[in-house]
């Protein structure tokens, strides 16, 4: 089974839709930096080197309509340096800032309710951001927050893109419930549509008893115990999710007071070894590396996962020790 480290690497708001005071947060997100070292992007190209490890990288582009390249070339030129996967993530909050733009309130973020001139507007942009970054061409997209609707479908397969994953059923089922997938590929107009993996757990809160594979939503434990279902189960394809600010703690949106998150790194880090040590059960791969394979048999079937209570409990109670400790900020539009 074919398991997809996905790193979704985007700039934030920082608040800066309510405030025009408050800049965006750029390369602060990404690289993470306390006391000189990265403990964002620096820390996972680091951690999945090290170990051989591939991985796809979902690069935010539409930002730079607003902010221009220079802010995530570095990001970029480490990330192919580093001979791991580049792909489109896109969100359409940023056009509001386009040509000096301040919208009266927080824009639109979801590609869902995107038209499709919008949607054709981001891919171009984003295509141009490749271009202008000198990175390969793109073959897959990832929707921001995960927003997965027909009309995005369609603008891919306009563009001349054949890969997407923009379903995450854990964190925001589409509207549509063709879409609505857990596991497996579905064709979706003509794209190929590889959803980020979810699976049932138990929560003591009503209505969350979903949630997709991250590096701060899951376990260890879970992580292990879902591939290793996974693959007896006849999955070929696993989806993990993390962004570069999981690996801090900051005490705001614009991501001040910044600190490790040593609970999160050593997730990673063990799971990073684990895969290492069974990678001829679970080989590390990138999207682009799949795009053929995928498009020559597009649809396979959905197979629910669960994770196993024993290994649950323990991620709750390691969060629950974490979220004492401090907070990861998840940044805001």
């Amino acid at each position: 089974m074919y398991v997809h480290l996905t790193v979704d690497t985007e700039f934030s708001a920082g608040g800066h839709w309510d405030n025009p005071a408050l800049p965006p947060v750029t390369q602060r997100n990404v690289w993470c930096e306390v006391d000189g070292v990265s403990h964002g992007l620096g820390f996972i190209l680091d951690a999945f080197a090290c170990r051989g490890l591939k991985a796809t990288y979902f690069v935010e582009a539409v930002h730079t309509a607003m902010l221009g390249v220079d802010d995530m070339r570095p990001a970029v030129e480490a990330i192919c340096a580093a001979g791991q996967g580049l792909e489109i993530h896109a969100h359409p909050m940023w056009l509001a800032g386009m040509d000096g733009g301040r919208p009266a309130a927080a824009p639109n973020d979801e590609c869902a309710a995107c038209t499709g001139a919008e949607l054709d507007r981001m891919l171009e942009i984003s295509f141009a951001a490749f271009a202008a970054w000198g990175a390969p061409a793109p073959t897959a997209f990832r929707s921001g927050g995960l927003s997965a609707a027909r009309n995005v479908y369609a603008a891919l397969r306009r563009a001349g893109i054949g890969v997407a994953s923009n379903v995450g059923l854990g964190v925001k089922p589409p509207a549509d419930a063709s879409l609505q997938r857990s596991t497996g590929r579905l064709l979706v107009d003509g794209v190929v549509e590889q959803p980020v993996t979810t699976y049932a757990t138990i929560d003591p809160r009503p209505n969350v008893g979903q949630r997709i594979v991250t590096t701060t939503a899951t376990g260890f434990r879970e992580m292990t115990a879902l591939m290793e279902q996974a693959e007896a189960a006849g999955l070929e394809d696993f989806v993990i999710l993390t962004h570069p600010f999981e690996f801090v703690k900051a005490d705001n949106a614009q991501m001040t007071g910044m600190k490790p998150n040593a609970r999160i790194q050593k997730r990673l880090a063990r799971l990073a070894e684990w895969l290492a040590d069974r990678r001829d059960r679970f080989p590390t791969t990138t999207f682009a590396a799949r795009a053929d394979a995928w498009r020559q048999t597009p649809e396979t079937p959905e197979i629910r996962l669960a994770a196993p209570p024993g290994a649950a409990i323990v991620r709750a109670v390691e969060n629950a020790i974490d979220g004492r400790n401090g907070r990861t900020v998840i940044p805001p539009a």
